[in-house]
């Protein structure tokens, strides 16, 4: 069943099946590159699709 995750910047590198999810009955554990225009990846495997959370960057001063 395909899920939808999204990451936080402290959950990368993305990698499914994800953090948590047993392996022992899942797909190779892969590690996925977020695509840099809309900061998503889908796994080739199982389709799962993951998004990295919107990351407000401090201004400078």
């Amino acid at each position: 069943m395909r899920q939808t995750y999204t990451l936080k910047e402290s959950d990368l590198p993305a990698q499914c099946p994800p953090e948590g999810i047993p392996q022992w009955n899942s797909h190779p554990k892969i590690y996925l590159a977020l695509d840099e225009k809309n900061n998503e990846a889908q796994c080739p495997y199982c389709g799962n699709l993951f998004t990295l959370e919107n990351i407000e960057q401090p201004l400078d001063k």
